[in-house]
């Protein structure tokens, strides 16, 4: 985890230096795509990815608290693709 901002009410809070969290988690990342090529040469490429983290990332809590804090993120990617091919088969330096 490189971030972790909280804001409650006008108050900030800096989660990583405080260090009442976790930075490593382990989890599970599941992920669909479709591409479609409009020609030989171009097409585009639409992605959607879930993210789920295990482990309980909140250290220190006190016995009786219910307060929960995983990892959990969704993203959508759409990426132009461009094919350069090598049609003569002469070595790339």
């Amino acid at each position: 985890m490189y971030k972790a901002d909280q804001f409650i009410g006008e108050e900030y809070y800096n989660m990583l230096d405080s260090e009442s969290i976790k930075k490593i988690d382990f989890g599970l990342s599941e992920f669909i795509g479709v591409q479609y090529d409009f020609t030989s040469i171009a097409g585009i490429y639409f992605e959607l990815r879930n993210s789920t983290g295990f482990g309980q990332l909140e250290k220190n809590l006190n016995v009786g608290d219910n307060q929960k804090l995983f990892n959990r993120a969704v993203s959508i990617h759409f990426v132009l693709i461009f094919n350069i091919d090598n049609n003569d088969k002469t070595p790339r330096i």
